[in-house]
């Protein structure tokens, strides 16, 4: 594929069995009201999020991730942290082995709180080619994602990321 194909889909949520980011709801004005499932992030409090994600029409180039947040003020600097866990076929190092060690390395990405509270910014996260620990086309990947700022308030994550080849 060519640089800035979308490669990489998002399969499912896999919230963690402690330090979660909380789920939430927003409910729109419009009549009838829409409901937008989001993931709160506390301030400083090492919340994460894990995602199963597969790359598909990978082409052996960075990958960039695209995250759609609102903050409940508008104080601060948002920053975003993502890593990527390749899970490798018949490996001893699987999820399900008591040889299971995860060593994350992250990628930052950062953007300013919205305007107004409640609207929407986006943020994005890039990484190299030697960055994505071995992930190959058409496999599966652990996607851990967190919030490593102290800007105060709740950053809401709206959606799921969203990856393209770069």
């Amino acid at each position: 594929m060519a640089s800035g194909e979308r490669v990489v889909s998002i399969h499912q949520r896999n919230p963690l069995t402690s330090s979660n980011a909380t789920p939430a709801v927003i409910l729109g004005t419009s009549t009838p009201p829409e409901r937008t499932v989001v993931w709160e992030f506390d301030s400083g409090a090492n919340e994460y999020l894990d995602f199963l994600g597969w790359l598909n029409g990978y082409d052996a180039g960075g990958l960039t991730f695209a995250l759609a947040y609102t903050k409940d003020n508008t104080t601060g600097t948002i920053t975003w942290s993502l890593a990527i866990r390749y899970l490798e076929d018949d490996h001893a190092d699987s999820l399900l082995t008591a040889n299971h060690t995860a060593n994350y390395s992250y990628q930052t990405g950062s953007g300013p709180p919205p305007s107004a509270a409640g609207e929407v910014r986006y943020s994005e996260i890039a990484f190299t080619a030697g960055q994505i620990d071995g992930w190959a086309n058409n496999k599966a990947a652990l996607l851990r994602l967190r919030r490593t700022d102290s800007a105060g308030g709740i950053a809401r994550l709206v959606g799921l990321p969203m990856g393209r080849e770069t």
